[in-house]
C-alpha cells in the first residue's frame, strides 16, 4: 500500500492516482510525457523546488499494475521516500545506522525569495570590495615609487571612462548571468557538472588533486598558476598583444561562467559562500584591472605608431608595453593574495 501523502511534496496539478499511468514530475524534469513498454505515462502534477533527490525524476504510486515495470531483474530497487525522511530516520535507527544507508539525494533548489536575497548579498559584498580595492589603487599611485612603478595606477583617473566602463560590463555580465540561473537551474547544474569534472579529470585536475591533498600553500600555489600563468597571462595577456582586447572578451566570458556556476540557489550554497564571497572580491577584482589595461594597450600603441611615423616620437609604443608588463605584474601579486585566501578558507573551513 502506497503511504506517501503526495498532497505534501505538490506544487501545481494534482497527486497521480495509484494504478494510473499517472506521474508526479521532479523540479528539473521537462517531460510532459514518456513511455514505458509502449505505455503513456502522463506527468499530472510537479513537485517543488525543494524537493531533493528528485530533480530529474518521476514519481509513480506504488500499484500491482505496475510492479512488473520496475521488479529486480530489470533493476529495480526498493526505497522509501518520505517530505520529513532524514529526521524520521534518526528517529526510527539512529545517527550510526544511517551510515550504512544508501541515499539517493543531493542538493535541492532553494526558495526563490531566498535565492534572490543571496543575490543581493553577493552584490552587496562585490560593490564594497571594488570600492576598497579602488581606494588602493589611489592610494599606490600617489605613494609608490619610482613614478613608473605607480603609472599602471595613475592611468585609471587619466581614464576613468574605461576603468568603470569595464567593471560594469564585467559584473553586469557576472550578476545578470546569476539572475539567469535562477530562470534556467538546468543550464546551472550542467555548466557546474561540468566544471567539477575538470576540477576531477580535466585539465584541472592538477588544482584538484592539490585541493584535496589538504596542503595549503600547495593548493595555493596550483590555484595561482592556473588563475595568473594560464589564465591571465597566457589566455589574456598576450593574445591581446596581437588580437586588440582579446583578453576583454575572454574575461567577459568567464565572469558569465562563474555567474551561472556560483549563484547561490543550492542547498548548502549559502553557507558556503559566506566565506567564499570573499574569494570572489579578491579574485574578480585583478580580471578587471588586467582587463583595463589590455584595453588601454591598442589605444597607446597606436597613438605611439602615428606619433612615430608622423613626428618620430615613439613613447606611447614604449608605454603600451610598459603598461602590459607592470600592469600584468601586480595582477599576478592580487591573484597570489587571492589564491591563498581561497586554499586557506576551501582547506580549513570546508566541511
Amino acid at each position: 500500500e502506497d503511504a506517501i501523502d503526495w498532497e505534501e511534496v505538490l506544487e501545481s496539478g494534482r497527486a497521480p492516482q495509484p494504478g494510473e499511468a499517472e506521474v508526479l514530475a521532479g523540479p528539473l524534469a521537462r517531460l510532459d510525457q514518456f513511455f514505458i513498454n509502449d505505455e503513456s505515462f502522463e506527468v499530472v502534477g510537479r513537485m517543488p523546488r525543494s524537493v531533493s533527490g528528485f530533480g530529474f525524476a518521476y514519481a509513480l504510486p506504488k500499484h500491482e499494475e505496475f510492479d512488473a515495470y520496475f521488479d529486480s531483474e530489470r533493476g529495480g530497487q526498493m526505497g522509501w521516500f518520505a517530505p520529513e525522511g532524514m529526521p524520521q530516520l534518526i528517529d526510527h535507527v539512529g545517527h550510526d545506522e544511517i551510515q550504512d544507508l544508501e541515499f539517493v539525494g543531493g542538493s535541492a533548489l532553494i526558495p526563490f525569495g531566498l535565492a534572490l536575497l543571496n543575490l543581493v548579498g553577493v552584490f552587496i559584498a562585490a560593490a564594497g570590495g571594488v570600492l576598497v580595492w579602488t581606494y588602493l589603487f589611489r592610494y599606490l599611485s600617489e605613494r609608490l615609487r619610482p613614478a613608473w612603478l605607480a603609472e599602471p595606477f595613475q592611468l585609471i583617473d587619466r581614464h576613468p571612462a574605461i576603468f568603470w566602463g569595464l567593471h560594469g560590463a564585467l559584473y553586469g555580465a557576472l550578476f545578470l548571468s546569476m539572475l539567469a540561473a535562477l530562470f534556467t537551474p538546468v543550464w546551472s547544474l550542467r555548466l557546474s557538472d561540468y566544471t567539477q569534472q575538470q576540477f576531477a579529470e580535466g585539465g584541472l585536475q592538477f588544482v584538484g588533486d592539490a585541493y584535496l591533498s589538504g596542503r595549503i600553500l600547495y593548493a595555493a600555489a596550483a590555484t595561482w598558476v592556473w588563475n595568473y600563468l594560464v589564465a591571465t597571462v597566457q589566455y589574456s595577456f598576450l593574445p591581446s598583444l596581437v588580437i586588440p582586447w582579446a583578453g576583454v572578451v575572454k574575461n567577459l566570458l568567464s565572469f558569465t561562467l562563474v555567474g551561472y556556476v556560483m549563484m547561490p540557489m543550492w542547498t548548502g550554497m549559502a553557507g558556503m559562500m559566506s566565506f567564499h564571497v570573499g574569494t570572489l572580491v579578491l579574485e574578480l577584482e585583478p580580471y578587471v584591472l588586467a582587463s583595463f589595461y589590455i584595453a588601454l594597450y591598442p589605444i597607446y600603441m597606436w597613438r605611439g605608431i602615428t606619433a612615430g611615423l608622423r613626428e618620430n616620437d615613439w613613447r606611447d609604443v614604449f608605454r603600451a608595453f610598459r603598461i602590459m608588463g607592470i600592469g600584468a605584474f601586480f595582477v599576478g601579486i592580487m591573484l597570489a593574495v587571492a589564491a591563498l585566501y581561497e586554499a586557506v578558507t576551501l582547506i580549513l573551513l570546508s566541511p
